[in-house]
């Protein structure tokens, strides 16, 4: 099996070194399940595919595959990268919210801490 004779999927990732571009990851659809089918890193095709028959390497050669579910809603990885930054857009936008409600929490606690016993701070060790 070669990886050019295989169909290649797309996902976007945060970048850490430049949050404001999305890092594009190549997969690439190794075999089809009765529910979806079996992607693995373009990155990791060629170790994946010089795996042994053993059962260690079998287990080795599973942690490297993700499965995509044909039902799923939201996709691991799309077969276009319009489709995959529209689910990175979707991500981060509800991790955006995720996060506000993280932030408001904390400054409603900090907020309380801070009014308790007449202005005084209250240890809560």
């Amino acid at each position: 099996m070669k990886s050019s004779d295989l169909q290649r999927y797309y996902r976007y990732e945060s970048n850490v070194l430049k949050p404001d571009t999305p890092f594009l990851r190549t997969f690439l659809r190794v075999r089809d399940t009765p529910k979806g089918f079996v992607v693995i890193s373009e990155y990791m095709f060629d170790q994946w595919s010089r795996i042994g028959k053993r059962s260690t390497d079998k287990a080795y050669k599973r942690k490297l595959e993700r499965l995509v579910l044909h039902s799923s809603i939201n996709k691991y990885c799309y077969p276009s990268k319009a489709e995959a930054l529209k689910g990175f857009i979707k991500r981060q936008e509800r991790r955006y919210e995720i996060l506000s409600q993280q932030i408001e929490s904390v400054e409603e606690f900090l907020k309380s801490v801070r009014t308790t016993n007449g202005g005084r701070r209250e240890s809560y060790v």
